[in-house]
């Protein structure tokens, strides 16, 4: 966030239109609502249409975080993955996710 010599909050245009530079988008448009971000444009009043988009930002997430912990895992030395491996069982087993599995 950035700030002004008096304290208050600058909008991210810095004019206060409001407009953001974000890429993120959100009006009315003559079909309707619409939402515009790095994913593509949705049809807010579209469900199936929200659905799809939904389903793509979660599968990115997944493969995000996925590649994260493989990064995570491959800087780690034998013994600190021994060790993580017995944390991960007993949290486990001590919240009940041991049947799940």
């Amino acid at each position: 966030m950035n700030f002004g010599k008096d304290g208050k909050r600058i909008r991210p245009d810095g004019n206060g239109t409001a407009k953001p530079k974000d890429g993120f988008r959100t009006g009315k448009s003559k079909d309707g609502f619409r939402f515009t971000d790095s994913f593509g444009t949705v049809d807010l009043t579209n469900k199936e249409d929200k659905e799809e988009h939904y389903g793509e930002i979660s599968h990115n997430e997944e493969a995000r975080v996925k590649n994260a912990q493989r990064r995570f895992h491959a800087r780690m030395t034998e013994s600190e993955k021994e060790e993580a491996t017995k944390w991960i069982a007993y949290y486990r087993y001590m919240v009940g996710e041991a049947d799940k599995e």
